[in-house]
Formats: C-alpha cells, sequence, structure tokens
C-alpha cells in the first residue's frame, strides 16, 4: 500500500518520528522494515554516521535510505538524519547547563514516576556520551590493557540527586 508522500506531516522530533514508523511499519515494503528496523534499533549511528556507512551497515542501498526518509514525510535523508542529531548532540551537555536545568525542576517538584523517569534520563544520555566520546581504537587499546593486567582495581563514584520531596520520612 503506497501512501501519498505529500500528504504527510514531516515529524518535528524523535518521538513522533518513532510512533509513525511503528504506526506505518506494516504499510512498509520489505527494505523499507529492514530501513525501519535499524533506524530503530540504531539511533546514534543514524546521527553520527554518513549515509553511505548507515546504508552498508543497514545493509541496504543508499536510494532505499531516500526512500525511507521520503515516505516518513521529509524531503531527504539529511533532513531526517537531523532529528537524530538534534536528539543526541545538540543537548545540553555541559555541567553548568546542567545545573541550570536542575535547578528549574526544583521550581516544580514531581512526582517518584517523573523523578524514575529523570534518572533514568540522566544515565541513557550518559551512556550516549561515553559511545560518542570512546573511539574504537581507545576501546580497542584498554581492552588489550586489560587483557594484560594482572589485577584490575574498579573505582566507582556515585552521582548525587538532591530529591525534591521526601518519601514520607522526616
Amino acid at each position: 500500500m503506497q501512501t501519498d508522500e505529500s500528504t504527510l506531516t514531516k515529524p518535528k522530533d524523535l518521538d513522533s518520528l518513532r510512533d509513525l514508523i511503528v504506526k506505518r511499519y506494516d504499510t512498509l515494503s520489505q527494505r523499507l522494515q529492514q530501513t525501519a528496523d535499524y533506524v530503530l534499533s540504531q539511533p546514534m549511528t543514524v546521527a553520527m554516521e554518513t549515509m553511505s556507512t548507515i546504508a552498508e551497515n543497514a545493509d541496504v542501498p543508499l536510494s532505499t535510505l531516500s526512500r525511507f526518509s521520503n515516505t516518513m514525510g521529509f524531503s531527504g535523508f539529511s533532513q531526517m538524519q537531523g532529528l537524530f542529531r538534534d536528539q543526541y548532540l545538540n543537548r545540553p551537555r555541559d555541567y553548568k547547563e546542567r545545573v541550570k536545568q536542575a535547578k528549574e525542576k526544583e521550581k516544580n517538584p514531581t512526582s517518584p514516576q517523573a523523578l524514575f523517569h529523570d534518572f533514568g534520563q540522566a544515565n541513557i544520555e550518559a551512556l550516549e556520551q561515553l559511545q560518542i566520546s570512546v573511539s574504537p581504537d581507545k576501546l580497542e587499546r584498554a581492552v588489550e590493557l586489560l587483557t594484560q593486567a594482572d589485577t584490575i582495581y574498579v573505582q566507582g563514584i556515585r552521582r548525587a540527586y538532591r530529591l525534591p520531596f521526601t518519601f514520607g520520612m522526616r
């Protein structure tokens, strides 16, 4: 079943793109489903890599990436890739900005569910930043050094969070 791309509203963020992909998945061709699977499972790669690398990794022709993007309402792949870059690269990552955002949240105490979500999101962002900052060469070198070590010491440093409310304790 073909959809007229001119009637599609271009997704404004990754969440709306994910929703659109899920909604339209069964109507996509096998190649477009393969592309959808890759895009949903490897968002960081879609944000960071070139179109040819993504096509190779997804095992689809370059033209399929363009067709997929058009099917989702974008003028081309780079426009769709912009959503991924905005999500993963343009988020405030510096300490001052995170403190500023935390202070804004303090003004509006949140529910336990929202706090749980914030903890999860903070950890997701930390892992995504780790993926960006560690090159494959550095990772291979680290593994090589660890393999050769007689003893490995692991030290952890906890993050601290100020809770905006108490859980029934005084």
